[in-house]
């Protein structure tokens, strides 16, 4: 079978999911997928997701000193090996567009082209 014939019929599934998740809470439906040990979280906003206390417990959220910046806030690294320096940061997170020339360089555009679509 072609990923095109599975998702032929992936509206009218959709819709049955969402008839059937509206026939509980989402505690109820959170304590259900729990019991048969079915990864689930709760879709939140931004302020949710930080005030999350779970991320907040396992470390998910790291404060940085960034050198323009000033104290910010940013996920930590999602892995930590016991015998690799991979335990920090070594550069801060870029500035909005810090990095542009640089890709676009390589991605083969000229200089002049970059001059035209940066600002």
């Amino acid at each position: 079978m072609t990923l095109a014939r599975r998702t032929d019929n992936i509206g009218a599934l959709l819709e049955i999911v969402i008839e059937r998740m509206r026939r509980r809470t989402t505690a109820e439906w959170r304590e259900r997928l729990d019991a048969f040990d079915v990864p689930n979280g709760v879709v939140t906003d931004l302020p949710g997701l930080l005030a999350d206390p779970y991320l907040g417990e396992i470390g998910f959220f790291e404060r940085v000193e960034h050198p323009s910046e000033g104290r910010m806030l940013t996920m930590a690294l999602p892995v930590l090996f016991s015998s690799s320096p991979g335990d920090s940061f070594r550069l801060p997170p870029p500035r909005l567009g810090e990095h542009t020339r640089v890709v676009l360089g390589e991605l083969g555009y000229s200089d002049g082209e970059i001059d035209v679509i940066t600002p």
